[in-house]
């Protein structure tokens, strides 16, 4: 499945904690960190949105175990933000660093520093 990066603040919000908490997570737990800690007012029901909004993105998966669902990420913070960069350069740039460089200088021309820099990166 074709992963969507279109995700909402609050579902940013709960992939941010679970790439932090670093396991497989009850929804029990999720509902009393964030209503808890956070001070949200969810119910039951607005959370199971979020979480299978994320998991129809291919963003979230789960794991049952008896009458219980464990929730994690489907890809790490640094595969997602590398997955998102790409989409978007796919999107706007039709895939392309040289476009999407030549937008973010306005047209100018890059000083050197700049110029190194972007190299040294590519080199990498």
């Amino acid at each position: 499945m074709k992963k969507k990066f279109n995700v909402s603040s609050t579902e940013m919000e709960i992939l941010q904690w679970l790439w932090e908490e670093d396991r497989k997570i009850t929804s029990r737990e999720i509902m009393d960190y964030f209503n808890g800690s956070v001070g949200k007012t969810w119910k039951k029901q607005t959370l199971n949105t979020f979480l299978s909004r994320l998991l129809k993105k291919g963003l979230l998966e789960t794991e049952s175990i008896g009458n219980k669902f464990l929730y994690y990420p489907a890809l790490s913070r640094q595969d997602y933000e590398q997955c998102k960069a790409r989409d978007f350069l796919e999107k706007l740039y039709s895939g392309s660093i040289r476009n999407f460089v030549a937008a973010l200088s306005g047209g100018e021309r890059l000083n050197k520093k700049e110029s190194d820099e972007i190299r040294e990166l590519l080199d990498e």
